[in-house]
């Protein structure tokens, strides 16, 4: 069992790496060819795709990696979640859609851009729940190749934008990779029903929530430090969280393995799940506690390496990002037990109690402090909703599973 986790933790890490450095990788390449101002306003533009996909895509995504292996273990096959989490999933699509273009012309008032925002919305809401379901249903080699080789055709593609100096299809090349991912990963049986579910509505639900507030804050700084600062500081601020959030991959990849084999230990009781989740924690806190101290030292020397001489003033943004990305990845450890246990409003809870930290101060002094609001929103935030999120974890052998685990699809629980 062990061995078999970790495989797929390193498959899974491998996948997410390689988006996370392919976006790393996208933001260079478009401040070096097109200057901090282009940068701030493409970073803008894809924190609030990523932001988007968070209202209810990756919720799904996560409720097929929950209920999915539930199924597996406990169901017949014929009596799949998936259908009713595809559903869902497809509801959602031409809400997210209209949104996103009315949120990029209030950032951006120029509607070509707009709609190029709300295409790449919903690529990335399609890569976000493929995924997801794609990790439920055990596929984890399938996402590794087609992680990698669609970040490639990205980076290759915006290589052919830059050579040809051409600006306003800057966002196509992430589109096309997101989407050609969601095809190739759709799936095993994912065709929607005209019927819902009580049970994985509510579940998403107060995951989105969950989700919205811990990674959608980190997309509303980036987005608040594009409002409230000059064009020049947005693009600082967007050079210091490229470098800032790559390391946080490396929780998120465990996460998504930890969630489906939560719920697959489950069935075994929860106290095992208890003693990894504590195990896991400690070696995440000492472990990331070591990079996330490193970085920090490095950090001018990153910007210079990577960006130049000119990003180098983003370097106190970049060192207090790193303090609330840290926070944010320990706690993902027990967030996966949490959210395989039934335990999501909870979690839903601690999250929103760090993110409406963080909308608060951004809101308060924005006008007045600019991108420091939104850096010390987001740290505020991270760390408020971390240290629920860990005491949770702890305590989650004292406390009973909600009986909704064990219940059926269609909620009968027979």
């Amino acid at each position: 069992m062990a061995s078999k986790l970790m495989k797929n933790a390193g498959l899974a890490t491998v996948g997410t790496l390689v988006q996370g450095l392919s976006r790393f990788a996208y933001t260079i390449m478009v401040g070096r060819a097109f200057g901090a101002e282009t940068l701030g306003q493409v970073s803008g533009l894809i924190a609030l795709s990523v932001f988007v996909s968070l209202f209810w895509p990756t919720g799904a995504g996560v409720a097929a990696s929950r209920f999915v292996p539930r199924d597996a273990a406990t169901l017949a096959g014929d009596d799949s979640s998936l259908p009713y989490i595809v559903r869902e999933f497809l509801i959602s699509v031409p809400f997210l859609a209209v949104g996103t273009f009315v949120a990029a012309l209030v950032i951006v008032p120029d509607a070509v851009t707009a709609l190029a925002a709300a295409t790449l919305a919903l690529a990335f809401s399609a890569y976000a729940f493929t995924r997801g379901a794609a990790l439920g249903q055990v596929r984890f080699l399938r996402i590794a190749v087609a992680d990698a080789g669609t970040s490639a055709l990205s980076i290759a593609l915006l290589l052919g934008v830059v050579v040809a100096g051409f600006p306003p299809m800057i966002l196509l090349p992430l589109v096309l990779g997101y989407a050609i991912f969601a095809w190739a990963c759709w799936p095993v049986g994912g065709r929607p029903t005209r019927r819902s579910n009580d049970e994985i509505t509510r579940f998403i639900f107060f995951n989105s929530l969950a989700q919205l507030a811990t990674g959608g804050a980190l997309q509303v700084a980036m987005v608040a430090a594009r409002v409230y600062d000059t064009p020049v500081e947005a693009g600082l601020f967007a050079a210091a969280f490229s470098l800032a959030t790559p390391t946080s991959m490396l929780a998120l990849s465990l996460n998504q393995v930890l969630v489906p084999h939560f719920a697959r230990l489950h069935q075994d009781g929860h106290e095992q799940i208890h003693r990894v989740s504590q195990r896991l924690t400690l070696f995440g806190v000492v472990g990331f506690g070591i990079l996330f101290t490193g970085l920090i030292v490095l950090a001018p020397v990153l910007l210079k390496l990577f960006y130049g001489q000119e990003f180098v003033p983003a370097t106190p943004h970049m060192r207090w990002l790193l303090g609330g990305v840290f926070a944010y990845s320990v706690s993902l450890v027990p967030a996966a037990a949490l959210v395989a246990m039934g335990r999501e409003r909870r979690y839903a809870a601690a999250a929103a109690t760090g993110f409406c930290a963080t909308v608060v101060i951004i809101l308060i002094g924005g006008i007045t402090l600019g991108v420091w609001a939104a850096v010390v929103g987001y740290v505020v935030g991270a760390f408020c909703s971390g240290a629920l999120i860990l005491a949770m974890g702890l305590r989650l052998s004292h406390q009973q599973a909600p009986s909704s685990i064990k219940s059926r699809p269609d909620g009968t629980g027979k």
